[in-house]
């Protein structure tokens, strides 16, 4: 008796994939070059995220470093002002570049919780109420 047929190899753990269904990093980076990304809003950085994070989904861009350079490129010379974190990512073995760099973007670039609460209140007109009507 074959000792090999009496115990039945396991199924790989890695899943069966076609070449097609995965893009190297030279074919994520002819597909960037190709995106239109939309221009850099600072004073809606929310919205801008999420057009490009479309346009990732869209072209099927899943390279973290890909995605880390598209940032920095779309930021233009506003790049200085998280540089500490873009070289946090370049020096380090950050697996997470592209979340890393996007929070540094937001930390930046959002207004703080006081400005957009000043903001909210300063469009506001009491007339005759009391500001405890905001409440």
């Amino acid at each position: 008796m074959n000792p090999e047929a009496a115990f039945p190899t396991a199924p790989s753990a890695v899943p069966c994939t076609s070449h097609a269904d995965v893009k190297t990093e030279t074919e994520e980076r002819h597909v960037i070059s190709k995106i239109t990304i939309p221009d850099f809003d600072a004073d809606d950085v929310d919205t801008w995220f999420l057009c490009l994070e479309v346009a990732f989904s869209v072209n099927d861009v899943k390279s973290d470093r890909q995605k880390f350079n598209t940032i920095i490129v779309a930021l233009g010379n506003r790049a200085k002002y998280v540089y500490a974190a873009i070289a946090k990512c370049n020096k380090s073995e950050i697996t997470d570049r592209y979340q890393t760099l996007k929070n540094a973007v937001l930390a930046y670039f959002q207004p703080s919780e006081n400005q957009r609460l000043t903001s909210l209140l300063s469009g506001i007109s009491l007339g005759d109420r009391k500001p405890s009507m905001l409440l």
